[in-house]
């Protein structure tokens, strides 16, 4: 064979070789796909400083949330330190940037949670409007091209700083109100959080501890899987790292710890550090040995 006969057949092969390269790729994104990839489910939490977790960094609920969901969902803190749903607040929502932002990225799912800061005596004296104003503020996501999926959360327990009773018997009670005569979804933060002020060291505001729950929760809510106790599995990933897992058909979990093994002791803690995530079918976290006090066990609040 010549040199020149050679370099064809070489080219040939190469070009062969090329054209399967190109082609195979396609024939297999066609063949092997079970139809459209479906878009994320986009998430808007709305709210105030309890949403926005100052100096909470990844450990605010909405990150939280967003770990727990898993890739499916893109979640997005629309949180504003100080906000309040009545319009002649010292400081309404619906003059931020975040409900602006709120409305231009168009979410799939909407939880508004607000009311704490309506309840300054400055605010509430307008309690009247508080009603109409809640529906202005859903109005405007309800007319959304996406209509879509609105969810109010009831504010969490007051245990100092405001007046506990205003938040608690008139501000907690409209919203489910409004909810109800809406036909809207609520998630009852307010109930649920009843026994936890210790997560929530200002009186007010959650440390990462009490965020986990409260992810935790609006997970179980806004997926509404299987609330069977899970089991935890727990496994040496190194002679420093082990790393936690559970089933993520049980999202509304929370990991707890304690020095000591006694399954009716208050003495369980929520870990303040523990972030699971959520890879499509078990929630998951690597965990530092010497971050452990003892014991680990799941909780659903």
């Amino acid at each position: 064979m010549t040199c020149h006969n050679i370099i064809l057949c070489v080219l040939e092969i190469l070009m062969r070789s090329y054209l399967v390269f190109v082609h195979l790729p396609l024939f297999l994104l066609v063949f092997t796909s079970n139809g459209p990839l479906q878009a994320e489910v986009k998430v808007a939490c709305v709210g105030d400083s309890i949403t926005e977790g100052i100096n909470l960094g990844d450990r605010s609920y909405p990150s939280r949330l967003g770990s727990l969901l898993g890739d499916s969902y893109t979640v997005h803190n629309y949180g504003a330190a100080g906000y309040a749903v009545l319009s002649k607040s010292d400081m309404p929502y619906r003059t931020t940037a975040e409900y602006k932002a709120s409305l231009s990225w168009n979410p799939d799912i909407v939880l508004i949670l607000l009311g704490t800061n309506d309840s300054k005596p400055e605010n509430w004296k307008y309690k009247e409007e508080f009603i109409s104003d809640l529906r202005v503020l859903v109005l405007s996501y309800q007319a959304l091209s996406k209509r879509p999926r609105i969810i109010l959360g009831t504010p969490p327990p007051v245990y100092g700083g405001f007046d506990q009773s205003i938040v608690s018997n008139q501000i907690v009670p409209r919203i489910r109100f409004f909810a109800k005569e809406s036909q809207l979804e609520y998630i009852e933060f307010h109930d649920r959080l009843l026994d936890a002020e210790k997560y929530f060291p200002d009186g007010i505001h959650p440390d990462a501890a009490g965020t986990a729950l409260m992810a935790a929760i609006a997970c179980d809510f806004i997926v509404r899987l299987d609330s069977t106790p899970p089991l935890l599995m727990i496994s040496a990933k190194s002679s420093s790292l082990i790393e936690i897992q559970w089933q993520s058909r049980s999202p509304g979990y929370v990991v707890q710890e304690r020095s000591f093994i006694d399954q009716h002791s208050s003495d369980w803690i929520v870990s303040k550090g523990i972030i699971p995530k959520n890879d499509g079918s078990n929630l998951s976290a690597i965990i530092q040995h010497s971050n452990l006090s003892g014991f680990l066990r799941l909780w659903r609040p």
